[in-house]
């Protein structure tokens, strides 16, 4: 019987991106700027709620809902992650509490 070839590729380990962050490759190439550069512009927008900055960005910028929304709660959830407390307190209060589930981010009871 014949044996099985063997692979001499080494396979690599590759980890898929989930979340808000998936779509990001295709807001670079829909919309023409790096995520970076959108971040920024979000935090210009900074005290403003997370539905009042989706809405900008579908209306000043063109951006889908979809993209928009997911720019915005991985920004918002990334500048909360980072903060001070005091700080973090006020970025968390800039998620719209009329939409408990927007863009995948879980309130807390």
């Amino acid at each position: 019987m014949a044996s099985k070839p063997t692979s001499t590729m080494k396979t690599s380990r590759v980890t898929k991106v989930t979340g808000p962050a998936s779509y990001f490759p295709s807001i670079e190439k829909n919309y023409g700027r790096p995520i970076a550069e959108w971040k920024k512009l979000i935090r210009s927008r900074y005290p403003g709620k997370h539905v009042e900055i989706v809405k900008w960005l579908k209306d000043e910028h063109g951006m889908g809902h979809g993209h928009a929304n997911a720019l915005v709660g991985h920004t918002l959830g990334e500048d909360a992650t980072q903060a001070s407390p005091a700080a973090s307190a006020q970025i968390s209060l800039q998620v719209d509490m009329t939409e408990p589930n927007c863009c995948g981010v879980q309130l807390a009871e």
